[in-house]
């Protein structure tokens, strides 16, 4: 079984190990993963704070201070201890035995605004997307539309016996 989790705009912040989203759930999406964050990040270094205020989705600039990095050479942890909100909370990932987090690793998808479909042990660095806001003439939403209708088609597929389950949490 395969639990599905919405992002949170919370997140924590730091890291340890460096980038790599070659390495993220789907890696036949780098490409396009590339191509959104490097459009992400073309965006902050330009600095336009109309810009960052949409697509961060905050209004005070000491705010979005902290957001504009080069989130491609940011440190990152896994995506399960990163996000914040209020189910990650629940989860309380940290209080888990070590073979209950092995499972979250393994069977958590989180569909992250920016980097679509990831496991929750994929590294991802803390970053900051206003969910359903484009990243430049890039909508996330639409470049990893097909890749949740896969998903759902690829789970189906390995147990014909059963239709997929989903948990919403």
């Amino acid at each position: 079984m395969k639990i599905l989790f919405a992002p949170s705009e919370k997140k924590q912040a730091g890291g340890t190990y460096s980038f790599n989203p070659s390495s993220l759930l789907f890696e036949s999406l780098a490409p396009q993963r590339m191509q959104l964050l490097h459009s992400y990040t073309n965006i902050i270094q330009q600095g336009d704070t109309q810009k960052l205020s949409k697509m961060f989705g905050i209004k005070k600039e000491s705010e979005m201070a902290k957001y504009q990095t080069d989130i491609i050479h940011e440190l990152t942890m896994k995506a399960i201890e990163r996000y914040t909100g209020v189910a990650f909370e629940y989860l309380d990932y940290p209080t888990l035995t070590l073979s209950q987090q092995q499972y979250i690793d393994s069977n958590v998808i989180i569909f992250s605004n920016l980097l679509g479909a990831i496991r929750a042990s994929d590294l991802i660095p803390e970053y900051k997307l206003k969910q359903g806001e484009a990243v430049g003439e890039i909508k996330p939403e639409k470049l990893y539309h097909g890749l949740c209708l896969l998903f759902i088609g690829q789970l189906y597929t390995r147990r014909r016996d059963t239709r997929p389950t989903c948990r919403v949490l």
